[in-house]
């Protein structure tokens, strides 16, 4: 059972996959202290959250406890960093102590839709719409960092099958686009809070060695910023494709995460990636 941590009593704060300048005329209020002035103490290192914000810099990584399995690289969303993810990455990391999480920080980019200010993000969001959501050349700059991240993996001995990517919102856009184009069939992908990217030629893009590479796939229908509909099209697109899609609803969840979906994602992994 995974065990409780303030960390998941304040999902709403720490995930900055949209801000919410979209609703409101300000926009710096609109982006909570709660992240930038905090500091994270994880496995005996202390983690200030505001040096993420001025440049990408090396990942976080957690070491499996047990004889090293697999890897997953888990990616955040807008706004947020590696170090955002590092509680809850732990927490699934209890009941996977065989696995090494890898959390990638975003490069600080000028974001449209929030008056071109400038903070970590995988690519650039000129609307919440489904028309805008299709910057190709952030997505591809941020496909070719995953996929170097993915071949450090695979160099130190973890066979492809054994490395897992995954996200919340923009870093879930960013796995759905990077492991399905990947020429190793990789062990899954999970995408929470999500969606497709450049859905009109998404299938178009998927490589033969990962058309079984399963889904992992959970919205919140109570999600203010990515509308539980965009997700369900996005659902319907990859089972369309003929992609293995886990999917489910989180009931009363907005745009974050919750203990039972994280539960959930343990489970996947440790299906997938089992201990030695």
């Amino acid at each position: 059972m995974l065990r409780s941590s303030a960390w998941l009593k304040q999902t709403h704060h720490t995930f900055f996959s949209f801000l919410l300048v979209a609703s409101t005329a300000a926009s710096s209020s609109s982006y909570s202290p709660s992240v930038h002035n905090k500091t994270s103490i994880h496995q005996g290192t202390t983690y200030n959250h505001n040096r993420f914000y001025s440049t990408m810099s090396k990942p976080i990584v957690l070491p499996p406890s047990q004889k090293h399995v697999g890897t997953v690289i888990f990616i955040h969303g807008l706004g947020d960093s590696g170090a955002g993810w590092a509680d809850g990455a732990s927490m699934i990391q209890q009941l996977n102590p065989h696995i090494k999480f890898v959390l990638p920080n975003a490069p600080v980019r000028k974001i449209t839709l929030n008056y071109g200010m400038a903070m970590p993000g995988w690519y650039d969001i000129a609307s919440l719409d489904e028309r805008g959501t299709d910057d190709v050349a952030g997505l591809e700059q941020s496909r070719a960092s995953i996929t170097e991240l993915i071949e450090e993996e695979h160099n130190s001995g973890i066979p492809y099958s054994n490395i897992i990517v995954g996200g919340f919102s923009q870093g879930a856009v960013v796995s759905l686009y990077t492991v399905f184009q990947h020429k190793q069939p990789l062990g899954g992908c999970v995408s929470l809070s999500g969606y497709v990217p450049v859905a009109a030629r998404y299938a178009t893009l998927i490589h033969p060695e990962n058309k079984a590479t399963p889904i992992f796939m959970r919205h919140g229908d109570q999600d203010p910023l990515i509308n539980i509909a965009f997700g369900q099209k996005s659902m319907k697109l990859l089972a369309e494709a003929g992609l293995a899609v886990d999917w489910a609803v989180e009931k009363g969840m907005g745009h974050s995460a919750t203990p039972s979906e994280l539960l959930d994602v343990a489970k996947f992994i440790k299906k997938r990636i089992p201990p030695a």
